[in-house]
């Protein structure tokens, strides 16, 4: 573990991978006390969290180098450790969506579906409920969500069931569950657009792997995510857990597919260079080198 390297004695430098702090903070995103309660895995989990948050706090100060990826977590790291020297640190993603072939617009027929895709895990901060709540009021128009990564049979995958069948949209609902790289390449092909509604995030994985091939994108401004995409150029952004505002952006991406597949494209191009393996490495050889 990181805490027990012996920081005085060799030179370290430590990735940032999240801010717990915010994550155990934030853990729940406005669900209601009436449905935390049916969920005891996950008020374990947000415990945990908390524990965890304090030992990170606790264990940075034994370091001064860190690798960040966005200006969320440098932030962090600065608020933590002033003196801190920061080194930028990308990600390099699954080979299987550098493979993958580019996302193609298809020309809107009426009365066709309009399909989403999110790729979230089983942490209610990451917003998959505000989801489907601002889904709901898009009754006149035929939209889909299709939800990867959280499974049926999860606590938090049991409490959306519940929310969709209440809202009276479970029909427009499909979780497809944990995915394999091949089975997600093929499901972003598919959709319309891909929509990250996470409330507490620094550098998701997933959205980064949709703007790789090139899918127009829907994002909250979590976290670090505001480093990824630019409003209006390579993607749309809304205010995190705001539903009006996710309502109005799947509303934009259905009303004007050509200027999202122009965001998808500008999204792509910003995405190689970001996750270039080459480039990666050389910026990594180059934090060690100093």
């Amino acid at each position: 573990l990181w805490y027990k390297l012996p920081s005085n004695q060799l030179p370290v430098v430590i990735s940032i991978q999240g801010v717990l702090t915010d994550c155990a903070r934030g853990f729940w995103s406005n669900i209601p006390w009436r449905s935390r309660v049916r969920m005891p895995k996950q008020v374990l989990r947000q415990v945990d969290m908390f524990v965890r948050a304090f030992n990170q706090r606790a264990d940075m100060t034994r370091f001064r180098n860190f690798m960040c990826r966005t200006s969320y977590d440098r932030m962090f790291v600065l608020t933590q450790i002033p003196a801190a020297y920061i080194y930028h640190d990308d990600r390099v993603l699954r080979n299987e969506f550098y493979q993958s072939p580019i996302w193609v617009a298809r020309s809107p027929q009426k009365g066709e579906s309009f399909n989403l895709l999110t790729v979230l895990s089983e942490h209610p901060y990451k917003g998959a409920h505000h989801l489907l709540v601002a889904l709901a009021d898009q009754f006149e128009r035929s939209v889909y969500l299709r939800i990867a990564g959280i499974t049926t049979n999860s606590e938090y995958g049991r409490y959306l069931i519940r929310l969709a069948k209440s809202l009276g949209i479970n029909s427009r609902i499909t979780f497809v569950g944990r995915c394999t790289p091949d089975i997600l390449c093929k499901e972003l092909l598919n959709c319309n657009t891909y929509i990250h509604p996470s409330t507490q995030e620094n550098s998701p994985n997933a959205l980064g792997e949709a703007m790789l091939l090139g899918v127009p994108c829907i994002t909250s401004d979590a976290g670090g995510i505001t480093s990824y995409i630019t409003h209006m150029v390579s993607g749309l952004i809304h205010k995190a857990g705001n539903l009006s505002e996710i309502h109005d952006a799947i509303t934009f991406a259905i009303s004007f597919p050509e200027l999202m597949s122009q965001f998808g494209a500008s999204g792509r191009i910003r995405a190689l260079n970001r996750h270039s393996p080459g480039r990666i490495k050389g910026d990594m050889i180059a934090a060690y080198a100093k």
